[in-house]
């Protein structure tokens, strides 16, 4: 992305994951059109500077490249990703959007996630549990008012974040930790992933947590694709992150 991850950003995803998510097997659950068409006409209404429906798919079509032939759920949700790919001035305009009035977002997102629990509920399975995984490599950097972004987003945002009403688990920089206000907006108590030791304090390959680095990616690809040797090397440089590995 060309431009810092809002809270607005991640919420909108999560409507759009759920969806998708919950269509699949073993579930294959529909959400009504009506309720995740509303973030996406809240999006539509801001982007295109349309009220009426018609008007918006239109405009999705002539302006924003949409394929005509798709509904307006997947019309939008195309449009709207390549925007905020693009790192287009339009992404602003959401961003105040979206301050100016959240309850417009968080309101949709609580229908999205209660609709899908029940839904779950009556067919006797397990709730909502909705995983934000990469925002721990959000880039750190401080805006002209001196906030960072760490802190804007888990910080500032942090209540928002907290608002879907299911089980949630986000991935926060390790940095934030030592910022005594994370613990009043996040209190539970975190699992931090260790590094996995490549080499000894000598400075010579640790064969034990290569090997245990090496038995994860082969558990991901096929062994084969790596020349002899190719594994413990790309192990060894990793320096044990096995996030980045």
């Amino acid at each position: 992305l060309k431009q810092d991850i809002g809270w607005w950003n991640i919420l909108v995803e999560m409507i759009w994951q759920v969806d998708e998510q919950l269509s699949l097997p073993p579930h294959r659950l529909t959400l009504p059109d009506e309720l995740k068409n509303r973030v996406n006409e809240w999006l539509a209404r801001i982007v295109t500077k349309r009220t009426e429906r018609r008007e918006m798919e239109a405009s999705l079509v002539t302006e924003l490249g949409a394929k005509a032939e798709l509904p307006f759920f997947l019309k939008a949700k195309a449009a709207f990703k390549a925007i905020f790919k693009s790192g287009s001035s339009t992404v602003k305009e959401i961003e105040q959007e979206a301050e100016r009035r959240p309850d417009v977002l968080l309101g949709a997102v609580t229908e999205v996630v209660n609709f899908a629990n029940q839904a779950l509920a009556d067919r006797n399975r397990p709730g909502l549990v909705i995983i934000c995984d990469g925002l721990e490599k959000i880039p750190f950097r401080a805006s002209s008012d001196g906030i960072t972004t760490h802190r804007r987003l888990f910080i500032n945002a942090g209540n928002y974040l907290k608002a879907p009403p299911c089980h949630l688990v986000y991935t926060l920089p390790l940095a934030l930790f030592n910022n005594a206000n994370v613990v009043q907006v996040f209190p539970d108590i975190p699992l931090i992933m260790p590094l996995v030791r490549v080499r000894r304090q000598d400075g010579k390959p640790d064969s034990s947590g290569l090997g245990v680095m090496a038995a994860i990616a082969e558990r991901r690809v096929d062994k084969k694709l790596f020349a002899l040797g190719g594994l413990r090397r790309l192990a060894a440089a990793s320096g044990g992150h096995i996030r980045d590995f």
